[in-house]
């Protein structure tokens, strides 16, 4: 039908009538009304694809009168993706009114296997959902006639099908089934990657009992090779709201079931455009289950001094050496997710006679599912032994138990105490420069100390290397002593690595020592970065140590540790062609003794010098051993580095450089950075007294320390000056 009007003959008849207006009255034949006009402005182009959502604009005309809105609906146009206006605008589709003139449209795209992705050879799990359809938009005007001869525009709208993936019980690659417990849960997320916030519309799940006749499980090649999940089984589930932060929507559990069923359990996900997730993939949206009386939950036991640690298995026991009166405060987590449990239930007790008679007085919280069933609160024990016995129950009624026999040691009284005990855990491997140093140092170390305290005998030093039984460096024979030395390196080999890091227990019983039963002098290059795991590629500088779970964070109140020159991993912020630091210029070269420490303990006045140089650090500054030492709560970078320093802290010495020397190994306008002017670590922390635990000390309102450096790469009076006065004056020991 044409869409043209006689726009000229119809000007011309008004121009007519405004002339006769003041003749006579009107005679003729009234015009009758005619019908608006519709035109789609924009759109994707006729018969393209597009998403799913797509954006129309549209206008319209009335010669005779005004466009009041405008009708609109949109069809499908079946699975042959053949368009035929004529059958589609006969459809019973209801018509939609609108005052506006463009609008997002939403439709579907719920045939799956688009063509051009499988012709493509696209990846199944890829390919688009897709549907053609018919957009009709026609005017209507203010005597409520419609336009006889809509608009139309035709387009197929694909999407990428929503993902799901099962998330509980937890993913374990197999090959077969994997064994569950009787009563069970699932629990599964979604992505649509072109949806709001990739959020799909909906899932839903489905349960298939499978009998081989063997009574075995399927293989992930039987799977494979069936078709052992049809989109159309009778025993879905509805499709239900999907919510990524309601679990509810995205779980479901089952009952009791009988032991040695198998099933397969599979989920789908649907987008807003109908598409759905089109392949059921082994170990991903597939779980294969076999009913098993024999899961068990794990249950993970936590104390800041004693670590953590996972548990399995119906009993199991744990011994630890702990301090009279120290606080203890343990918590618990059990997790039956692996197998697709729940943990319903728990109880704990201390010194429990009769674990079977629930009124035995020892159960301190009977079964149940509370904040006060995950923790014990703070204890303390004044002596003796003591058990804590632990329990979990998942909803099948297995259960896993945990036993901690705390044996209390006595700490000798100040005065029983041996003054000062060493330990010497700085492996140097087999390169016999560093051998040599070593034994030199070593050998300038026990004279020190030997010309320092009136007590000190050769066997107050252990070397960890030599205590292969660690028969002398253990929590037993740390409390004998009224201090530590323990000296590090910064090699992953230590023995303080393996013992608290690295290794077994993780029990800090040196953290136990120091809060309880002495003082402690932490010292050597890499002092507080073996304190920590150390990832594969190294730290970035600065090293964060803000948690309560850090120990040199609660001991030495330490909120970052650096490094001159990392010799693995990053300086955050730096850019490799403009250093910010390095050890031509800016290894440390004098320990400056800090005006803090002077203020807060005026007594070293006079009595804690400078430590200068040795020959040693003036000829090998830039060796692993120096350029591995620390500073501390100190902004050695460019960029904004959020940390606080807390009182509980106070440096003792401060960095000062090659450059600031005047000994750095290239001139002085080559030191990075070019634009600075001065060393920008000059002045670091680097060493730091702590009085964390200054209260709790039999030595009350004594401090720890911690060095970040090789003590004996200085000049040797000046080392045990400074000694002399932590060891005397701070420690109140007996010096020469």
């Amino acid at each position: 039908m044409p869409r043209t009007r006689p726009l000229v003959a119809i000007v011309i008849l008004a121009g007519t009538v405004l002339l006769a207006c003041d003749r006579a009255p009107f005679e003729g034949e009234p015009l009758s009304n005619h019908p608006p006009e519709t035109a789609i402005t924009a759109g994707p182009p006729s018969l393209e694809r597009t998403d799913f959502k797509v954006e129309f604009h549209w206008t319209g005309a009335d010669l005779d009168g005004d466009v009041v809105g405008f009708e609109w609906r949109i069809s499908d146009n079946g699975a042959d993706g053949i368009v035929d206006v004529a059958d589609t605008f006969e459809a019973n589709l209801a018509w939609r009114f609108t005052t506006v003139t463009d609008s997002i449209f939403e439709v579907e795209a719920d045939l799956d296997s688009f063509w051009v992705d499988v012709d493509n050879g696209v990846n199944p799990a890829q390919i688009r959902s897709w549907q053609s359809h018919t957009l009709f938009v026609r005017a209507v005007d203010d005597d409520g006639l419609h336009d006889p001869t809509p608009a139309s525009t035709s387009f197929t709208a694909t999407t990428l099908a929503p993902t799901v993936r099962i998330t509980i019980p937890e993913l374990r690659t197999t090959s077969s089934c994997i064994s569950s417990a009787p009563v069970l849960i699932f629990g599964w997320k979604a992505i649509d990657p072109d949806g709001i916030d990739e959020v799909p519309a909906a899932t839903r799940y489905i349960r298939l009992p499978v009998d081989k006749p063997d009574g075995f499980c399927l293989t992930r090649g039987e799977f494979e090779a069936g078709n052992y999940i049809a989109i159309d089984h009778p025993t879905w589930s509805q499709w239900r709201p999907y919510d990524p932060l309601d679990l509810k929507t995205h779980s479901v559990s089952y009952p009791q079931a009988n032991v040695g069923d198998r099933f397969l359990f599979a989920v789908q996900a649907r987008d807003v455009a109908g598409a759905e997730t089109p392949t059921f993939t082994w170990d991903y949206n597939v779980r294969h289950v076999r009913i098993s009386s024999s899961k068990i939950p794990t249950i993970r036991i936590s104390e800041p001094l004693l670590g953590s640690q996972t548990y399995v298995g119906t009993r199991t026991s744990r011994n630890f050496d702990i301090i009279g009166g120290l606080p203890l405060h343990f918590t618990w987590e059990a997790d039956a997710s692996e197998y697709a449990g729940l943990i319903d239930a728990y109880r704990w007790g201390i010194d429990i006679a009769n674990r079977d008679d629930p009124n035995d007085p020892g159960w301190a919280m009977p079964w149940g599912n509370t904040s006060a069933h995950w923790s014990s609160g703070v204890l303390s024990f004044d002596e003796g032994y003591h058990e804590l016995f632990v329990e979990a129950r998942d909803n099948s009624g297995s259960r896993v138990s945990v036993s901690y026999l705390l044996s209390v040691i006595p700490v000798p009284e100040r005065q029983s105490q041996r003054q000062l005990l060493v330990v010497e855990d700085y492996p140097v491997g087999s390169d016999p420069i560093r051998a040599a140093l070593e034994a030199r140092w070593q050998f300038q170390l026990k004279s020190l100390l030997s010309n320092q305290l009136r007590f000190y005998s050769p066997n107050d030093f252990v070397e960890t290397e030599d205590d292969i039984e660690r028969a002398r460096v253990n929590f037993k024979e740390l409390v004998k002593y009224q201090a530590v030395i323990w000296f590090l390196n910064p090699s992953n080999q230590t023995y303080f690595q393996d013992l608290f890091v690295t290794g077994g227990s993780r029990t800090n019983w040196l953290e136990i020592y120091q809060r309880r039963a002495g003082n402690l002098l932490l010292m050597g290059p890499g002092a507080s970065i073996n304190t920590v795991p150390k990832p594969f590629f190294g730290f970035d500088f600065p090293l964060l140590h803000g948690s309560s779970e850090n120990w040199v964070y609660r001991a030495f109140c330490v909120e970052l540790t650096d490094v001159v020159r990392p010799t693995i991993g990053n300086i955050i912020g730096e850019n490799p062609e403009r250093p910010l630091r390095d050890l031509e210029c800016d290894a440390l070269t004098e320990a400056v003794v800090a005006p803090e420490y002077l203020e807060r303990y005026p007594t070293a006045n006079g009595l804690v010098p400078t430590l200068r140089p040795s020959l040693e650090r003036r000829r090998l500054d830039r060796e692993w051993f120096f350029a591995s030492e620390e500073f501390y709560n100190f902004n050695g970078t460019l960029r904004n580095v959020n940390f606080t320093v807390r009182d509980c802290q106070v440096p003792m010495f401060r960095l000062r450089t090659r450059r600031d020397v005047g000994i750095q190994a290239i001139p002085v306008s080559q030191c990075p950075p070019r634009d600075l002017g001065h060393s920008i670590i000059e002045g670091a922390p680097v060493a730091i007294a702590s009085s964390s635990y200054s209260e709790e000390k039999p030595l009350r309102g004594s401090e720890d320390y911690l060095w970040g450096f090789h003590p004996f790469a200085f000049d040797m009076d000046d080392v045990e000056q400074a000694l002399r006065f932590i060891l005397g004056e701070r420690w109140e020991m007996e010096v020469f």
